[in-house]
């Protein structure tokens, strides 16, 4: 039901380091500057250990050892990105709100694809077959190729909210295409919710399997901000199943799917592709 648009492999784009290094040089703290200094860097490290996988190499069977060697090794150093980014929301004093925010969305979003990853996708590969070997990694890669990226997105917008995604990037259309899918899932998502009978077994069935699909899916392309919310929904869903509240809290959730789908269509990447 989900992802109709067809994706290419993700590639492991490196940031501009010109426009990294330009936010980094107004911070006004040295200790705030060194440490933003950091979190870039090791992201783009990070973004570099998956881009040395290139899509020739995610594709062939017989490179399995060192697709994933690499994989062991971008779990071992996010996951001291991890306990440095969880280091400086506790002892760096003074940070705006805006910076903190930042910090704790991005901690939340790697973790929860750190764990979906490594704790479901990768014990998958390293079980599977030759023969369905291939599309479990180029999925992992893609899910982590993505994370690395919007948590650079997300920090860089903590210091200049006027930072473009694509031109940070420049993979325009790589970020079309992430739209595009985002765009038709969540009107796919907004019918089913609207259509769904609370009374039904079956409607519900249908619906709890759409949310959890889009969960897999589209939601990695959604703003990191908005991860909690949608997971807050879902488990709500799940527990009043049944009950007299089910009815209002479909309601609820149709809802803050359109405002989700409002903001997707203000995208630059969907003006440009509709101009």
């Amino acid at each position: 039901m989900f992802g109709h648009l067809k994706l290419s492999t993700h590639q492991a784009a490196p940031p501009s380091q010109d426009q990294l290094s330009a936010i980094i040089e107004r911070l006004d703290s040295e200790p705030l500057r060194e440490t933003v200094k950091r979190l870039f860097a090791d992201l783009t490290r990070l973004l570099g250990y998956l881009g040395h996988l290139k899509t020739d190499l995610l594709l062939q069977v017989g490179a399995s050892e060192e697709v994933l060697s690499t994989f062991l090794l971008v779990e071992a150093e996010t996951r001291m990105l991890l306990d440095f980014i969880d280091t400086c929301a506790a002892t760096l004093e003074g940070l705006p709100p805006k910076v903190y925010e930042a910090l704790d969305g991005v901690s939340y979003v790697i973790h929860h694809e750190l764990r979906r990853v490594y704790e479901s996708e990768l014990e998958r590969i390293a079980g599977t077959k030759s023969s369905s070997f291939r599309p479990r990694v180029v999925h992992a890669h893609g899910i982590l190729c993505n994370c690395f990226q919007q948590a650079t997105i997300t920090l860089a917008r903590a210091f200049d909210p006027t930072i473009d995604a694509a031109q940070l990037f420049n993979d325009f259309e790589l970020r079309q295409q992430q739209s595009l899918r985002l765009d038709h899932d969540l009107t796919t998502l907004i019918h089913l919710a609207r259509e769904t009978k609370a009374d039904d077994q079956h409607s519900m069935d249908r619906i709890i399997k759409s949310i959890d699909d889009f969960r897999a899916g589209s939601m990695r392309y959604l703003m990191f901000k908005d991860w909690a919310t949608y997971e807050g929904f879902r488990q709500q869903i799940i527990d009043v199943r049944g009950t007299e509240e089910c009815a209002a809290l479909l309601h609820r959730f149709s809802f803050y799917l359109e405002m989700l789908h409002a903001h997707v269509k203000m995208r630059a990447v969907l003006s440009s592709n509709t101009s």
